[in-house]
């Protein structure tokens, strides 16, 4: 009738009663309340053939965990028993929950290197067209008269592809996989590369101001200029994000 009769040190621990607590209940006490409904069937199916399962339990306390329970019926003295061995699964959960999640990271590391290949090989692709416009607007510029309308606007053209140029290299940059080589670093030339084109990625509703008040030769520092880049290149990202539905200023200083 699912009334408990005996239970070592080691369950009453784990459940947190004293064993006059525990001896006054029923298994169907201990199990969490979402699978109760399953407990009559569970004890004729452990009578008739045996039985083991992964389910949850509740402690004393009222907190549930998961636990693995192998039950069989039993002769002892001249009553049918059930014998059930259950045993805490908490940390193998844990394990399982983790390298489920470590797998998880994993795919999306897959991804993101497939991603990098393929960013490189557009990016190697998309700067030969670029090297063929670029090359083209240069020629034309030379033909033209220095103060004519048409080489005012070949040369935003030609601003336009060095910018373009300058993008494709951030992409190749991500697409290498070999760890890049820490170098002395001058900061406020790498600031003032990356204000170049994070005043053109910006919209014009947003104001971007620039003060390097840092003397040369004392922003040296140890670093992979790329990534000091792209860390400017990101955080400007966000707050444009950020400033997306309103006028807003862009303010960075070194």
């Amino acid at each position: 009738d699912g009334r408990l009769l005996e239970a070592n040190e080691a369950a009453l621990k784990a459940y947190g009663y004293t064993r006059e607590e525990m001896l006054s209940l029923k298994i169907h006490d201990l199990r969490a309340r979402h699978v109760r409904q399953q407990t009559d069937d569970l004890i004729a199916r452990a009578f008739a053939e045996g039985f083991a399962i992964e389910t949850e339990h509740r402690r004393k306390d009222g907190t549930s965990f998961p636990v693995e329970v192998s039950s069989r019926g039993v002769e002892t003295g001249g009553e049918r028993v059930l014998l059930s061995v259950i045993r805490d699964i908490t940390s193998r959960k844990q394990a399982e929950a983790e390298r489920i999640r470590l797998e998880a990271r994993l795919r999306q590391a897959e991804k993101m290197e497939a991603i990098g290949t393929l960013a490189g090989g557009i990016a190697h692709d998309f700067n030969n067209i670029l090297g063929i416009i670029m090359g083209y607007a240069e020629i034309t510029d030379l033909t033209l008269a220095e103060n004519s309308p048409e080489k005012a606007s070949l040369e935003e053209v030609i601003k336009a592809a060095h910018r373009a140029k300058d993008l494709v290299k951030q992409i190749l940059a991500f697409s290498r996989k070999d760890e890049r080589e820490q170098l002395a670093v001058q900061l406020g030339t790498v600031v003032r590369e990356a204000m170049k084109l994070i005043r053109a990625s910006l919209p014009k509703t947003i104001e971007v101001r620039q003060e390097i008040t840092v003397k040369p030769g004392d922003d040296l520092v140890m670093a992979d200029s790329t990534q000091i880049h792209q860390l400017l290149m990101n955080l400007s990202a966000n707050a444009a994000h950020a400033m997306r539905d309103t006028k807003g200023v862009l303010s960075v200083e070194l």
